[in-house]
């Protein structure tokens, strides 16, 4: 293509339309009246027009799930069923509720935990106030020859 624009440098010009062309373009309507039969959809348009329900986890869910897997939301029951009661769901057991490898059901329950959450009890840390209180009972005199010394 550059080599020809290179031979033709009228070759971009070629294309361009005259004002003259643009004005009669301008003037061009098209009215359409009648069912015409000739046109279809290329996709059918969806029935159902509500928007989608939030997912839980971020995303859609599966509704059919093949033997040997799990979903996020199977995995987090499981994890949180052997945290309650590890004798009454033993690992057997539940490899076979979830049709799960027994050795792969005993690797999830011993390296995986469901999420916990910690929150921080508001106010100050119980050992900074003594510690605090210690620092300011006591006068403070610089003496370059000894070591400082951290206060913790």
């Amino acid at each position: 293509m550059m080599d020809e624009i290179k031979n033709d440098p009228d070759l971009l010009n070629k294309g361009k339309l005259s004002e003259e062309e643009i004005h009669h373009l301008s003037q061009v309507y098209i009215k359409s009246s009648g069912n015409n039969a000739e046109i279809k959809a290329k996709k059918r348009l969806p029935d159902d027009r509500h928007s989608h329900e939030e997912y839980v986890y971020g995303f859609y869910e599966p509704t059919k799930v093949p033997a040997g897997k799990v979903t996020l939301r199977q995995l987090n029951d499981l994890l949180e069923k052997y945290a309650r009661d590890p004798v009454k769901f033993s690992p057997d057991l539940l490899a076979k509720e979830y049709k799960l490898d027994i050795v792969t059901t005993h690797n999830l329950v011993e390296y995986f935990r469901t999420f916990q959450v910690y929150v921080k009890p508001k106010g100050p840390e119980p050992g900074r106030i003594e510690q605090a209180k210690f620092l300011l009972a006591k006068p403070f005199v610089f003496d370059p020859k000894e070591k400082l010394k951290s206060p913790r």
